[in-house]
């Protein structure tokens, strides 16, 4: 069942929903797509990924974003994506309940600028400027233990650099260009130039 979005000041779409929905992506293709997730409760949690999907095939991408508690988690999809898919995360015991979440679909804009140095939390999404070519990161301990994701994309969408490790907390990127950084980790994470 899809989501129906509200339209909200600034080019900002919301949806809301309960247990698992698919929401539809109305934009301007050849750019990715700015995304904001959270749960509405302190026990649910949920994840995201997107969807691409035409004639011929339905394909399903990597995990997006992974909620926990009422935080924002900000993720990047590509261009191709038609869709982006909400799942709540339960154990086969789980009695169910009424887990709510929160979508919003953001302007590109909308993007914390890397500029100097950027401290964040889990999931979000850092604009790189023109000239920048090597981002300095460093990861808390809390994030070692978990999977870090660094994932550069161009202004047109193309996934261009991917950093995916275990343990690393501490390094240097290097960056072919202008672009996207979407940063994933369990813990507090610093970027700088």
């Amino acid at each position: 069942m899809a989501s129906v979005g509200r339209k909200l000041m600034g080019g900002c779409v919301s949806h809301r929903g309960w247990w698992n929905r698919e929401v539809e992506l109305v934009r301007s293709s050849g750019s990715p797509t700015l995304v904001e997730l959270r749960s509405t409760s302190r026990t649910s949690m949920f994840h995201a990924f997107g969807v691409t999907r035409n004639a011929e095939c339905e394909e399903r991408s990597p995990l997006g974003a992974e909620t926990s508690g009422k935080k924002w988690y900000r993720f990047l999809l590509e261009p191709a994506h038609t869709h982006v898919v909400v799942q709540r995360v339960a154990s086969s015991g789980d009695a169910g309940g009424f887990g709510r979440w929160q979508l919003r679909i953001l302007p590109l804009e909308e993007a914390r600028h890397l500029s100097g140095t950027v401290r964040g939390e889990s999931g979000d999404v850092v604009r790189c400027p023109e000239g920048v070519r090597a981002i300095h990161y460093s990861f808390d301990q809390r994030s070692a233990s978990n999977e870090i994701v660094i994932i550069h994309m161009s202004p047109n969408g193309k996934k261009v650099t991917d950093l995916t490790t275990y343990g690393l907390v501490r390094g240097t990127l290097r960056i072919p260009g202008p672009g996207y950084l979407h940063i994933g980790a369990a813990g507090t994470w610093e970027l700088s130039v």
